[in-house]
């Protein structure tokens, strides 16, 4: 996914290597972001807001490595317009990479709620249909939304193919994101559509950034995303806009800050998706072992570090690394 980048970047000085690293660093943060909000969750509501950065953070880098990915996959003097080739790209690359890993997770997730719960055949019990999009837990609604996204990216990579293009798109991307955020605030969706009015607008952003740096139109993206957060600024009820423009300085820093590759961001980086899929699993060991009074600072470290380590050593199994 992370393995081209635009045609053009052989007249660059940076390297992708070097833009790669910056954002390496940046997934693998993200993923410690996730974790603090969601091990600190209502008891420090205000620390575990970082969240919305975390969230944002992958959502963008998803989305903007999705477009790099189409248009280094293509072996034509036409990106975007090979049909086979994008056909290939959304089977091969998105499903392995996304569908593969979530129908792991449901089952693993499955099968501890089972034994939890000393009734093995309650997995096959689902209470709610739209539970299918997500699975046993909410964390999880990411995979198939991602991965149904990605059909999103090869139409936008086909469709938004001149610079006067790309800056229609980022208008409209920013009267569908107002509209989305509205709904998100006053809590007109279910899980996990309310869950997907937040992430698409970070979404349309990630791909329209890096769909402009191709075209020479990304200033669009940039400004009308951060008009869409000034829009819902003034009320001051909502955390979210403020987290939203900090990740906008953030992801911007990054593109702009050149940190050296090396094997150790690279490493970092690739551990960042699977801390997200088992920190639930983490945390509950946690509390389990350690009770549910340890300060939650120190459970959210605790939480990350084992995470961490359980997918350095999942990755080293054959097999098992493809879902992590």
């Amino acid at each position: 996914m992370l393995s081209s980048f635009a045609d053009n970047v052989q007249t660059q000085a940076t390297t992708y290597e070097d833009r790669l690293a910056s954002f390496d660093l940046l997934r693998f943060l993200a993923s410690f972001g996730i974790v603090w909000a969601h091990t600190l969750g209502a008891s420090r509501p205000l620390l575990a807001s970082v969240g919305y950065e975390a969230l944002s953070l992958f959502c963008i880098l998803i989305a903007y490595f999705s477009v790099k990915s189409v248009q280094g996959s293509k072996r034509s003097s036409n990106p975007g317009k090979n049909p086979q080739t994008s056909r290939t790209w959304l089977l091969h690359l998105r499903v392995g990479r996304l569908a593969i890993p979530w129908l792991f997770w449901c089952a693993f997730y499955l099968l501890v709620t089972a034994m939890i719960a000393g009734d093995f055949w309650s997995i096959f019990i689902i209470e709610d249909p739209l539970s299918l999009l997500v699975g046993p837990l909410v964390h999880l609604w990411f995979l198939p939304f991602a991965l149904i996204a990605s059909g999103g990216v090869l139409i936008l990579t086909r469709r938004l193919n001149t610079s006067r293009r790309v800056a229609v798109g980022s208008v409209i991307s920013a009267i569908v994101s107002v509209a989305l955020y509205r709904v998100h605030d006053l809590g007109l969706a279910p899980v996990p559509f309310a869950q997907w009015a937040f992430a698409i607008p970070c979404f349309l952003f990630g791909t329209l950034v890096a769909l402009g740096e191709r075209h020479g139109s990304e200033a669009y993206a940039w400004v009308l995303f951060v008009l869409v957060c000034l829009v819902f600024l003034p009320n001051e009820e909502l955390l979210w806009p403020v987290h939203l423009l900090i990740t906008v300085m953030i992801f911007g820093a990054a593109k702009v800050v050149r940190i050296s590759s090396n094997a150790a961001l690279v490493q970092l980086g690739s551990l960042a998706m699977g801390i997200y899929l088992i920190h639930p699993f983490f945390m509950a060991v946690v509390f389990k072992f350690l009770g549910t009074e340890m300060d939650p600072i120190l459970t959210a470290i605790a939480v990350f570090a084992l995470s961490a380590i359980a997918i350095q050593v999942m990755q080293r199994l054959p097999g098992i690394k493809r879902v992590v």
